[in-house]
């Protein structure tokens, strides 16, 4: 068989592989593009399988192409503008009605009658001309030629152009018409399913795994994946071969050089040799590893030529493809080892200084420099483990090879041990540290110990101990205020996290005012509205809010965590372990503003997030304030039994004082609902022998719970003198004791004392919105709010609506059916041992009357003499004692 001629073969539809993969997706875009405009433009670089996506579309096309199709291969032989018109002309002659174009003369030279000729003989012809390999007319003009052709062909003929890049034709008109359709790249890259499919038809069939690295490492490009099959055919383990296919490879190599990269200046491989290191490359970038200018150029003029070359759209930032980056850098190891290790320093400092500060820590250990890995390590990246970077520093600094054993490197092998989770390791090499850090220089001594601290303090946190985080978070906070931003650019801008750190210590320890005022000093000296940026600063707002909710200011605590949730939403989702430190301060606030609802939806989202062996505090706290909740909805069951769950929990944490004393006060408040004064007053005593000595500015929790035990008992004068010491205070702390001193002045008989204090708890109560204190209900409490509304007058609103929630079911269990207010004026002179005479005189009132009033008492506390009356009067509270 005669072959045909060059000519011939120019106009023929290439041959599809005997293993095409029928590629629906492909060939239906390019049956819409073809169908609904006038040019088909079809880009991509060698390789990217463009023209087999044309000829797939040709000749297996369903439904199939709208008419015949001309093709025509361009080569060098075509590119002065009469061979090309020939060649147009040829390739229309071969497929269209000979007579319609019989009258279609091959000019010697391309005349305007010769395009009117061709339009008049294409006209009502339902044509596709495909022009392929427009690369060989580069710097040709020929390109006019083309250009002509697409503004004389009629609407019923279709072009399609296939080309390496954007052909450099007059396509603005119609692309305004919406007459151009683009075929690019990313739409001829093989999906995963078509990829599947293709190593189906050859028989070969991969581990899930292997299949997700193979996709991973050619993207698609069709010719990376041709020289994967070639290599997976020609092993014995077609699995072993897909996971050690890469650029190293030679065929690859060799393609690569050959056919992606031909043609390309030595200057612009010699850039993407020396760019090779980072997976990223920007201008900026690109200029501190070359040290030469015009980086941005080679950049857009790599990625408008090749799209091995890909511009992260709008970014300044750009990626090679994975085979073009494993080739170069298999290359410049090779050729060059020295500067391999150099470039990744250089890229490591030029991350540092962007604040990348991972990625400059990933590329000095890839430079094996054990001075910059310990500068970057401890200088910078190591404020990576306060986010949830930390398990990919871990990750990172576990691939530091052997070094020699010195204290900083020391440090570094502890932070990433502390990363990962490994905290004898951690100790181990704190203790190989220490002794040794007076001999580091500065600044690389005072890095050393402010990881150290910092590392301690956080692990102090883990284990329920605010003391020794309190400790090392001091001294953390004079080593981080010595810092430069040119020394450890990141500790410099993260300088006030140990003052934070302090600020969370002293608040667990029983310090909030000290732990607010802590928090809020670290923002001033930042500037910055919150300390950090993402979760950072959702763990601040949270221990914030916690900060002013253990200080009793609820208000602000509950709009500070409702920020803190809003930061967290921003970051695209509410469940991570930070939120939980402001579930619990907004479930705090809640409740003290009367709110238990709220309250629980708070709990919840707290329970859903909290990490008990991160933060033991906020995990006990939750099931502190879940009692709280219980009781005050008068679940006295529910409460005991979340108090029971935080005893366990405590159990383990013998160091968490201020917890203890939390749940001690609440363990208290359930028993006096409860009505079981003896139990009550036996949880008192354990709680005030174990917080014999609190920190110095710690609230004494136990004054309010010791208060209203003393008013129980009837000694009135004693509980007023046990809340005295936080009348000076603001917040829910301050209202209780104002509340209970206004109802000891009451049952002392001092009215206008009672009204003063009351109305002093009424104004700092008002202005937080703190209504838990006044869940005291009791008729006297009822009428001494009315007597304000009526004698006072202030807040007049937030009192009705006290006595709305008054009017409801009674806090106390009903052990006893209320003496009325006349009641309780004769069972104050039981006590006396007074006659009835002598009670009708004082009373004003008669003696049958009085007779009345001791029948009624006696029914309701079940007694049937005086002497039990008292008795049961004061086991009730009341009674108070002369």
């Amino acid at each position: 068989m005669h072959p045909t001629s060059l000519f011939d073969a120019r106009l023929t539809i290439p041959r599809s592989p005997d293993h095409l993969v029928n590629r629906q997706r492909v060939t239906g875009l390019l049956d819409a593009a073809v169908r609904n405009h006038l040019l088909t433009v079809v880009t991509g670089a060698a390789g990217t399988g463009k023209t087999l996506a044309v000829v797939s579309w040709t000749l297996t096309g369903h439904p199939p192409p709208p008419g015949p199709v001309a093709w025509l291969t361009v080569d060098r032989g075509l590119r002065s503008p009469a061979m090309l018109w020939i060649a147009v002309v040829r390739a229309v002659q071969r497929v269209a009605d000979v007579e319609a174009l019989a009258a279609t003369v091959v000019p010697d030279s391309v005349s305007d009658d010769a395009f009117r000729a061709l339009a008049s003989a294409l006209d009502g012809l339902d044509l596709t001309l495909v022009l392929d390999d427009l690369l060989e007319l580069t710097g040709s003009e020929a390109w006019d030629t083309i250009d002509r052709i697409i503004r004389i062909v009629p609407p019923s003929t279709h072009l399609v152009l296939i080309a390496r890049h954007d052909p450099p034709l007059s396509l603005h008109r119609l692309r305004l018409a919406g007459e151009v359709a683009d075929i690019r790249a990313h739409d001829l890259a093989f999906t995963e399913d078509e990829t599947r499919a293709l190593l189906e038809k050859r028989d070969l069939d991969l581990p899930d795994e292997v299949f997700e690295e193979l996709v991973a490492t050619t993207e698609g490009w069709a010719a990376g994946l041709r020289l994967a099959l070639m290599a997976l055919e020609a092993s014995p383990d077609p699995a072993v071969a897909a996971r050690g296919f890469g650029g190293h490879e030679a065929v690859v190599e060799g393609y690569l050089l050959e056919e992606a990269l031909r043609g390309i200046d030595p200057d612009l491989t010699d850039f993407l040799q020396r760019t090779c290191v980072t997976d990223r490359i920007c201008a900026p970038l690109a200029r501190a590893l070359t040290g030469t200018p015009g980086a941005e150029a080679r950049l857009r003029a790599l990625a408008r030529d090749n799209p091995l070359v890909v511009e992260l759209t709008g970014s300044g930032w750009y990626r090679y493809h994975p085979l073009l980056l494993q080739m170069l850098r298999a290359r410049l190891q090779d050729a060059d080892p020295d500067l391999v290790q150099d470039l990744h320093r250089r890229a490591s400092v030029w991350y540092e200084r962007t604040g990348e500060w991972l990625l400059a820590l990933e590329h000095a250990v890839l430079a094996e420099d054990h001075d910059l890995v310990a500068r970057i390590a401890l200088g910078s990246a190591s404020v990576l483990m306060f986010g949830p970077d930390r398990p990919v520093l871990g990750e990172v600094l576990a691939r530091i090879p052997s070094t020699p054993e010195r204290p900083d490197m020391d440090v570094v092998r502890a932070l990433g041990a502390f990363c990962r989770g490994e905290p004898e390791l951690v100790v181990a090499a704190f203790a190989r540290a220490t002794p040794a850090l007076p001999e580091l220089p500065e600044p690389g001594r005072r890095l050393a110990s402010l990881n150290i601290r910092i590392i301690e303090a956080i692990i102090a946190r883990a284990r329920g101990n605010a003391d020794d985080m309190a400790r090392a978070s001091d001294e953390a906070i004079g080593l981080a205020e010595g810092l430069s931003p040119e020394v450890a650019p990141a500790w410099f801008r993260w300088r006030q996290a140990p003052r934070i750190f302090a600020g969370v210590a002293a608040t667990w320890a029983g310090c909030p005012a000290k732990g607010r005022d802590l928090l809020l000093s670290a923002r001033a000296h930042t500037g910055r509205d919150t300390q950090g940026e993402g979760w950072a600063a959702v763990y601040f707002l949270g221990h914030l809010a916690l900060s002013h909710a253990f200080a009793g200011e609820a208000a602000a605590a509950r709009r500070i965590a409702l920020d803190a949730f809003d930061a967290a939403e921003g970051l695209g989702t509410r469940i991570q372990h930070e939120i939980a430190v402001a579930a619990l301060a907004l479930a705090t606030a809640e409740l003290d503003r009367g709110d238990p609802g709220a309250a629980a939806r708070a709990l919840e989202r707290g329970e859903v997030a909290v990490d008990a062996r991160r933060d033991p505090f906020t995990a006990i706290g939750l099931r502190i304030v879940g009692a709280r909740r219980h009781l005050s909805l008068g679940d006295l069951v529910g409460a005991r039994q979340f108090l029971a769950t935080a005893a366990e929990d405590l159990a383990r944490y013998p160091r968490m004082r201020f917890m203890q004393c939390l749940r001690a006060v609440t363990t208290i408040e359930v028993e006096i609902r409860a009505g079981d004064l003896a139990r009550a007053e036996s949880a008192l005593a354990a709680a005030e022998a174990a917080c014999a000595c609190p920190p110095n500015g710690t609230v004494d929790l136990l004054a309010i719970p010791r208060g209203l035990l003393l008013l129980r008992r009837g000694r009135s004068e004693q509980a007023r003198d046990a809340v005295a010491g936080l009348l000076p205070r603001g917040g829910v702390q301050g209202v209780a004791a104002w509340l209970l001193t206004a109802l000891a002045e009451d049952r002392l008989r001092r009215d206008a004392a009672a009204t003063t204090a009351l109305a002093r708890a009424i104004d700092l109560a008002a202005r937080d919105g703190a209504r838990a204190p006044f869940s005291w209900q009791s008729d006297r409490l009822v009428t001494l709010l009315r007597r304000h509304l009526e004698v006072v007058g202030s807040h007049p609103e937030f009192v009705e609506s006290l006595l709305v929630s008054a009017s409801g079911p009674p806090a106390e269990p009903p052990t006893v059916e209320a003496l009325t207010d006349r009641e309780l004026s004769v069972l104050a002179y039981l006590p006396t041992m007074s006659s009835n005479t002598e009670i009708a005189d004082r009373l004003g009132i008669s003696v049958n009357t009085v007779k009345q009033h001791l029948k009624a008492i006696n029914r309701k506390l079940g007694v049937t003499t005086r002497r039990d009356a008292v008795r049961r009067a004061r086991d009730l509270g009341l009674l108070q004692e002369r």
